[in-house]
């Protein structure tokens, strides 16, 4: 069984993922040209966050747990904010997930194990809590 509690999802600790997890960060920017053909930018709400995740190594299980959740679309995600260096929880919604087939029961029908198990929250703003 997988350590868990680095991540949680609506307060439910997700099993902890390889190299922890990905943090990619975006801004969104609303941005014209003048008359002069000078770009004017100005930044919407604050740098949104989009976290990946993979798992090495879950059972049948533990991935179908995580798929649960998936399914609930979003919710309040705790994680670890270097920004911050902290722990905040953030609206966040779940976007793709894949996973590879590892190992079958003894009948050859059934899938028991998976690795490289991956999938994404992606920030939906507001403010960080």
């Amino acid at each position: 069984m997988a350590n868990k509690g680095f991540i949680k999802f609506n307060g439910k600790p997700l099993p902890n993922p390889k190299y922890l997890m990905e943090i990619q960060r975006q801004q969104l920017v609303k941005n014209a040209r003048n008359s002069n053909g000078t770009v004017i930018a100005s930044k919407i709400n604050r740098r949104q966050i989009k976290l990946i995740i993979t798992f090495p190594h879950l059972t049948a299980v533990e991935w179908a747990e995580v798929l649960d959740m998936i399914e609930g679309f979003y919710g309040d995600v705790s994680f670890y904010d270097p920004k911050y260096r902290k722990i905040v929880t953030r609206k966040m919604y779940w976007g793709d997930s894949s996973e590879k087939i590892f190992k079958l029961d003894s009948s050859g029908m059934l899938v028991t194990e998976y690795i490289e198990c991956s999938c994404n929250l992606i920030d939906m703003g507001g403010n960080v809590k």
